[in-house]
């Protein structure tokens, strides 16, 4: 995808990615965590993502930053699905938002970049209880990208 993002550095493991939003508020450090997780005998891998909170040790996936960077921390997001599969090409990726709107909004993201996204990755939405092919228009749930 051809938008700005950020530069991003990942850990040995490449589960995690970290990055810095800048803005009015100053450098607010941000991580994706992929964590894997397993349901009915399937392996997928969780996206994580957030602030990163220095007091707790830990991301705060419900952080409000308005750095007025929004879909350039989204753009360097996606850019780390496609880093990440592209270490793990087997790898199926989970995503929802922490909050209904914060779906949404990756809803959005994901829609408003679809021909570039279908490029890299085969996405679904979770909606009636079962993953459907990713169209737009369509609200969901959640959402599982896999690498083509």
């Amino acid at each position: 995808m051809d938008l700005p993002k950020y530069p991003f550095f990942t850990s040995e493991t490449f589960l995690d990615f970290e990055f810095e939003s800048n803005g009015p508020n100053g450098k607010i450090k941000k991580v994706v965590r992929y964590s894997p997780q397993n349901a009915n005998g399937v392996t997928y891998f969780n996206l994580g993502f957030g602030d990163w909170n220095e007091t707790i040790g830990k991301i705060d996936d419900s952080a409000i930053s308005n750095n007025q960077d929004r879909e350039r921390i989204l753009a360097t997001v996606a850019a780390t699905v496609l880093e990440f599969t592209r270490r793990f090409p087997d790898a199926m990726v989970y995503a929802t938002g922490s909050t209904p709107a914060r779906t949404r909004l990756y809803q959005m993201a994901i829609a408003a970049n679809c021909n570039e996204i279908e490029l890299f990755l085969t996405v679904y939405g979770f909606a009636d209880n079962n993953w459907h092919p990713f169209k737009k228009g369509v609200n969901y749930t959640a959402f599982l990208a896999m690498r083509k």
